[in-house]
Order: C-alpha cells, then sequence, then structure tokens
C-alpha cells in the first residue's frame, strides 16, 4: 500500500522526499551564489563532522547555515544536507567539481 511520498534518489542510492531535496537543494544553491565562502565551511563540515567552522567565520557561517535549515544548534549538518552535498561532489584531479546528486532513474513512488 503507497503513503503517496514521492523520493528521489542520490547518486549513492539514498532516497529523500522530493519537497526535501528540492528545498534544501535551493538552499545550498543560494548559499553557492551569495556566500561561495560559507558553502566551503558547510561542504567542510558535512565531509567531517568535528570540523570547527573557521575563526574568521565562525560566527557568520552558524548563522547563516542555521537560518537556512542545513545545520542543527550542535552545528552539525542535517543528514539530508549532507547525502545531498557528499553526493554533489566529484573528484577532478586536485580539486573538486559540481555534478548532479541524482541518479538518472531519480523520482519514485513509494509503494
Amino acid at each position: 500500500m503507497s503513503d503517496g511520498s514521492v523520493n528521489v534518489t542520490l547518486r549513492d542510492g539514498s532516497k529523500i522526499h522530493v519537497i526535501l531535496f528540492f528545498e534544501t537543494t535551493k538552499r545550498i544553491v543560494k548559499l553557492s551564489k551569495t556566500r561561495p565562502d560559507i558553502l566551503t565551511e558547510l561542504v567542510k563540515k558535512c565531509k567531517d563532522s568535528g570540523y570547527q567552522f573557521s575563526e574568521k567565520l565562525r560566527v557568520e557561517a552558524r548563522e547563516i547555515l542555521l537560518g537556512y535549515t542545513l545545520i542543527d544548534a550542535s552545528e552539525k549538518a542535517y543528514t539530508v544536507t549532507r547525502k545531498i552535498v557528499l553526493n554533489s561532489l566529484r573528484e577532478n584531479g586536485l580539486r573538486e567539481e559540481w555534478i548532479n546528486p541524482l541518479r538518472p532513474e531519480r523520482i519514485s513512488e513509494e509503494v
């Protein structure tokens, strides 16, 4: 029996509700355009939950990322945030590039 949930499937096979995916992704994209320095801090936090924001950006990073609902009050990236960010990155030599985090068969209805 279906509960009507529509999910997207990330490259690693994780499933996320489509609305949560699009809302989170929209915030990450906005961050990339307005504060790429804070996005870099978020990426580091997603890769290493023990990462402490840089001294220079600590207050701003916490305030902005909390406001965008990408981290919780303990400065831990939400699971959805972490999964989307990590599935969006690909190593390209010495640098990382942003890619589509979704599998080609990205939308599924739970049955």
